[in-house]
């Protein structure tokens, strides 16, 4: 493989079987899925469903090299209110086996939280340096992003989300990312 050639790594999960897919049901501990499908009592009925998740980040270092990973797995996509929920497992593909991402989708604001073997929640607003700490088995590291572009076009039916931002890692500048999510129907 080439020196800017893209490295391509895909996730497939199994279609769901029940009207929560076994992505939400795995999810028992993270407590703001089950707490979006039981606002449903309430008068209150949050989109649900399932979709494919492509993820496609861009990582370019201080010399001009990119390197560019995409990921494609089936995923839980959630409304409520002005915010839109994406939910899916990682893989050992990922490096993060046991790990679970949720992306918080607003309007001017994206939320990162991954909870499992690693664990972050991460913000990005654009022009807002925002700091966060990484847990992962191995340790903590702290982490910061800066983004230059934050970029939401999501409906109830998909669509994407375009993230630019610089990426710190103990406080040092590791390079600049771009990352694009795309949110599918099945």
């Amino acid at each position: 493989m080439g020196r800017n050639s893209p490295r391509v790594c895909v996730q497939k999960i199994s279609p769901p079987t029940s009207h929560l897919s076994p992505l939400t049901s795995q999810l028992g501990q993270a407590k703001f899925c089950s707490g979006l499908l039981n606002n449903a009592g309430k008068g209150v009925v949050p989109l649900h469903k399932v979709v494919w998740v492509t993820v496609r980040g861009t990582r370019t270092d201080d010399l001009g090299e990119q390197e560019t990973v995409e990921l494609g797995t089936k995923g839980d996509y959630f409304q409520k209110n002005e915010s839109f929920y994406i939910v899916y497992p990682e893989s050992e593909i990922s490096g993060l086996a046991g790990t679970f991402t949720a992306w918080k989708v607003e309007p001017a604001r994206v939320t990162l939280n991954k909870m499992g073997t690693a664990e972050v929640r991460q913000v990005f607003e654009e022009g807002v340096h925002h700091r966060a700490n990484y847990i992962t088995p191995y340790g903590n590291l702290p982490v910061g992003v800066l983004p230059r572009k934050v970029e939401v076009d999501l409906t109830e039916v998909g669509g994407s989300i375009k993230l630019e931002y610089e990426l710190e890692m103990s406080r040092q500048k590791i390079g600049y990312h771009a990352l694009s999510i795309t949110v599918e129907e099945v």
